[in-house]
């Protein structure tokens, strides 16, 4: 994964802040570190938990 662009990213997972049980922060075993920053610090938009929970938003935009 490129660090570079997590740094650069400057949106992130409007689910961070109250994460649902299943969110990868919520677990932080060593298999979910890098899908964690990948995920809720900027790529939510293509994250599927968050693409099944929060479908609606992710269709408007």
């Amino acid at each position: 994964m490129n660090v570079q662009i997590v740094k650069e990213s400057k949106k992130i997972c409007p689910l961070l802040r109250e994460p649902l049980e299943e969110c990868y922060c919520n677990s932080m075993s060593s298999q979910d570190i890098e899908k964690t920053i990948f995920f809720c610090s900027g790529s939510y938009n293509t994250c599927e938990i968050y693409i099944c929970k929060m479908p609606v938003q992710v269709i408007m935009k």
